[in-house]
């Protein structure tokens, strides 16, 4: 509960929240483009890890009508936004007894040393990529790696990432049932994660229930 408390009062979730709020009412005073340029950075700046929406298929969507280099930058911008929401409730997260204790293991220890030699283009490299490595995030994290650096990192490597998609979308400009397509293939590793996830804790509650239990 106080870490809930920490959460919930953090000045960080609490002005983005307000922002996101000011910039959704805001835009219904905006020409269609601008708002809805204002209502997807508003959607993309929620998108994280524990957020897990999807953002690719609507950046190439939006590459579609908007130019490549505007999508791009406002993306950038949000997901960075977005990113900082991960390192504020981790970084909470990682004070409570147990979390620490697995910080502060050989193991996680070991990892961090290793993020701390190559840290920055590690970061930048994990937002470029399409299916993006999670565990460097919340390694630079755990690593309690500068906010500014991170955000700087973040915002490099999806800008650059959202340039290509929002480039392809221009000069392809896919039909809507590719785009579905798209997104059905960027949540496909995930959807198999969380079965493999599920299939393995059900084996493991059944093999650890008492002789007799299922009679």
């Amino acid at each position: 509960m106080k870490v809930l408390g920490e959460i919930v009062r953090n000045k960080y979730l609490i002005a983005l929240a307000a922002g996101l709020a000011v910039v959704v009412a805001v835009s219904f005073l905006l020409p269609p483009t601008a708002r809805a340029l204002a209502r997807w950075f508003a959607y993309i700046s929620v998108c994280c890890n524990l957020i897990p929406l999807p953002v690719t298929p609507f950046i190439i969507l939006l590459g579609k009508e908007y130019p490549w280099v505007a999508v791009a930058l406002v993306g950038g911008v949000a997901s960075t936004l977005g990113n900082l929401i991960d390192y504020e409730v981790f970084s909470t997260f990682f004070k409570t007894r147990l979390l620490r204790k697995i910080k502060e293991s050989e193991h996680s220890q070991a990892s961090i040393n290793v993020f701390n030699r190559v840290a920055f283009p590690a970061l930048v490299g994990a937002n470029f990529i399409v299916f993006s490595w999670d565990l460097i995030r919340l390694v630079a994290i755990a690593a309690v790696y500068p906010r500014w650096k991170y955000a700087l990192a973040t915002f490099l490597g999806r800008t650059a990432r959202y340039a290509i998609l929002a480039y392809l979308g221009e000069i392809f400009s896919p039909p809507l049932w590719a785009i579905g397509v798209i997104a059905v293939v960027v949540a496909l590793p995930a959807l198999v994660s969380w079965v493999r996830s599920r299939r393995r804790k059900r084996k493991d509650a059944a093999g650890q229930a008492p002789p007799g239990a299922a009679a």
